[in-house]
């Protein structure tokens, strides 16, 4: 199912008692996917937040507390993130060498803060395993890759690990197993409001 909640202009106390009701008399329901535009009023997180949050496994939606949050494209966005304690897994719209960057600058304290935080996929991590990332370092060792080692070893320290697309799809698929049917919400920063 896919819903835009603001096509219509609904107000939330009618989208509330449309999507409860819906909810209601869906009783095979195994996956509801809200597209919203960027607009959205933060008491509609909100209330998704209050009544389903248990539901919402994974999402682009960086205003929500999920277990597997998509679409982090910057340390910043990670660093902002008010639920980093809700996460068990990232996967980062970056790829794996960007590590070495300057912005990691507090990553430290930024993991430190994700308690649950069991694994990270990049987005360059697409056949790509673990032991090649470890075997690519240069017999050399440079600025860049003594930075990205530490930066590696500090996350594997936390219990963190770096996972390849099919490990963290199956991850995914094992925490959607977990509830009876699961909600996603996903930002559309294409919509155009009038």
């Amino acid at each position: 199912m896919l819903l835009w909640p603001e096509n219509d202009k609904t107000c939330l106390s009618e989208f509330q008692t449309q999507f409860s009701q819906m909810v209601a008399n869906s009783p095979s329901l195994e996956f509801v996917k809200l597209c919203c535009s960027p607009e959205v009023p933060t008491s509609f997180y909100d209330f998704l937040t209050l009544n389903y949050k248990e539901l919402m496994i994974s999402s682009s939606a960086l205003k929500l507390p999920v277990k597997i949050a998509k679409g982090f494209y910057s340390v910043e966005d990670f660093e902002n993130f008010e639920f980093k304690n809700d996460l068990q897994y990232i996967e980062f719209g970056f790829d794996a060498k960007d590590l070495f960057r300057s912005s990691w600058k507090n990553y430290e304290n930024i993991f430190c803060e994700c308690t649950n935080l069991k694994g990270i996929k990049f987005c360059d991590w697409t056949l790509v395993s673990v032991e090649s990332w470890f075997s690519n370092i240069p017999s050399q060792p440079t600025v860049h890759s003594e930075i990205e080692v530490k930066r590696r070893n500090f996350l594997q320290s936390l219990g963190i690990k770096i996972l390849a697309k099919d490990e963290f799809n199956l991850k995914e698929q094992e925490l959607f197993k977990s509830v009876p049917w699961r909600l996603e919400i996903d930002i559309n920063t294409d919509y155009e409001s009038d």
